[in-house]
């Protein structure tokens, strides 16, 4: 995976009981700038609808 400032990322699975029950699974998560970047997908199998999350992150 390439961010469009072009850093490499290794995907990694994301998988926990919490987001099963939830039908969430996450694809990709990654940090950029100041923001923490969080892509996935929701709902049951047949009706999946993908999201993506940004959360403002700032240096300290």
């Amino acid at each position: 995976m390439v961010s469009g400032d072009g850093r490499q990322f290794a995907a990694r699975p994301v998988d926990h009981t919490a987001l099963e029950q939830e039908d969430l699974s996450v694809s990709a998560i990654g940090i950029t700038g100041e923001k923490l970047m969080i892509a996935g997908a929701t709902g049951p199998a047949d009706r999946r609808e993908s999201f993506g999350i940004s959360i403002d992150v700032p240096e300290p």
